[in-house]
């Protein structure tokens, strides 16, 4: 009896393979924890306990003023979406929202301070800061049809949002001299 040849699949070429681990990362990860990426149909006035079940331990936890707490679950470290789901004094889910899209984006004025865009937006993708322009620049990746990320600039020493906009999301760059 003969053994049977072996058959290799072609090889990848190096983007794909670069792009295609971290995915099979999260995919792993997430049916390991049995974890969900998204509250979906959790049902408002469920206990925080049905949700840490659902969607695992929070990214952060933020307080807000009429002393609720609005719990973080950012889908990163560079995904494009982040979920707060503001729990009440009781420990009962009162709302969830995606918050990486542009109508939410829309929101941001000048005078704003720090504090509150990590409070509306969860934590940044990239947190750059400028030191001869007194100024620190949030960078958020969001699902845009452009390839954009939505970007704060704060000025320093108050930390109050002095302009906000978009620009090119550096992942969507192509290096189309590379021969890999």
């Amino acid at each position: 009896m003969s053994a049977l040849p072996e058959v290799l699949p072609p090889a990848l070429p190096s983007r794909v393979q670069r792009m295609s681990c971290p995915l099979v990362l999260l995919g792993a990860a997430v049916l390991a924890g049995c974890v969900a990426y998204a509250p979906g149909e959790l049902a408002l006035g469920s206990p925080v306990d049905a949700l840490r079940q659902r969607m695992g331990e929070p990214t952060a936890r933020h307080a807000l003023p009429d002393g609720t707490t609005r719990l973080e679950y950012a889908r990163g470290p560079a995904g494009l979406h982040t979920f707060m789901v503001d729990v009440d004094a009781a420990g009962r889910v009162q709302s969830w929202t995606q918050v990486l899209e542009g109508p939410s984006f829309a929101r941001v004025q000048p005078g704003w301070s720090l504090a509150q865009v990590r409070r509306e937006f969860g934590t940044p993708t990239q947190d750059h800061a400028y030191a001869r322009l007194a100024q620190r620049v949030w960078s958020y990746r969001w699902n845009s049809w452009d390839c954009t990320w939505f970007q704060v600039t704060f000025s320093l020493p108050q930390e109050e949002v002095s302009a906000t906009g978009s620009g090119p999301d550096p992942r969507c760059e192509v290096d189309n001299d590379r021969t890999d």
